[in-house]
């Protein structure tokens, strides 16, 4: 390697996904603590491996042991999620799971995917889809910016908007700005070149933001809900819309795979205005 060092080598007769698999778990045992990324070369059983990660990473979400929006590569965050799990069921610390243990965290996680009936829906000016919780029985409604999402006791609120003309730096005080301001504490925030996130709360309100840059202008949600309202599931909610608004803007990404809620929503035909505030 011209920099860093090589861990492990090895040679096998499959070059399968199985395999691959293998292959990984190995590596991570044998170093002692998780590393930040694993970096392989092309060759197509390694991304089916990171594919095969993906339906863990949606339940370790959903039962509340990964807030962190995933990607394919079984990184440190994943490695550290699937310990804490072993940890709190008693099982023994390896960082991989078996099937067992699988149907176990499926168990925790499948009824919270259930509650919030996660269905993908399109920005009515842009296209991007955006997992939407409409099992928590959201209504719609068309703004001049997008789409707006509440609940009848309004113990949650979506805007999922698109700005032309407007950069993230902007976006991103002006959140900053306006959540402070209103008394909020800022418990995250991230800042990078193509996308920016917040999560704030106060007393029993919380909110995450997310908006990418999309061409000249941005696009995003903003999420509002009552913290104290189990039925939410908060964090989980959270971390998988932020999953989902990252797949939708990153070309390429891998999606959770997320059964789909199959309900009728009706949308007015509105033009959009020429100029958007």
């Amino acid at each position: 390697m011209k920099e860093g060092y090589i861990l492990d080598e090895i040679l096998q007769r499959q070059r399968d996904a199985k395999a691959a698999c293998r292959l990984l778990v190995r590596l991570l045992k044998q170093q002692g603590s998780p590393p930040r990324c694993m970096i392989t070369d092309k060759l197509g059983s390694y991304a089916a491996a990171r594919r095969q990660i993906m339906p863990s990473a949606l339940m370790l979400i959903a039962a509340g042991y990964w807030p962190s929006v995933p990607n394919e590569n079984f990184n440190g965050r994943l490695f550290e999620a699937i310990t804490r799990f072993q940890s709190e069921m008693g099982y023994r610390l390896t960082g991989y799971l078996t099937s067992d243990q699988t149907n176990r965290l499926t168990g925790l996680g499948q009824p919270v995917i259930n509650d919030l009936g996660l269905r993908r829906i399109p920005h009515p000016y842009r296209g991007h889809l955006l997992r939407v919780p409409m099992g928590l029985g959201l209504v719609e409604t068309r703004t001049p910016k997008g789409l707006s999402f509440a609940d009848p006791q309004r113990h949650v609120k979506i805007h999922y908007e698109y700005y032309p003309d407007l950069t993230l730096g902007h976006s991103y005080a002006a959140w900053l700005s306006s959540l402070v301001g209103s008394g909020a504490q800022i418990s995250y925030k991230a800042t990078r070149t193509d996308f920016f996130a917040i999560v704030a709360g106060r007393d029993v309100q919380s909110w995450y933001v997310r908006f990418h840059e999309d061409g000249d202008g941005i696009v995003g949600f903003s999420l509002r809900y009552l913290n104290t309202d189990p039925s939410i599931h908060g964090l989980a909610l959270q971390t998988l819309m932020s999953a989902s608004m990252w797949s939708a803007m990153s070309p390429g990404a891998l999606d959770l795979p997320m059964p789909e809620l199959t309900i009728p929503i009706s949308r007015p035909p509105i033009a959009p205005p020429a100029t958007l505030p």
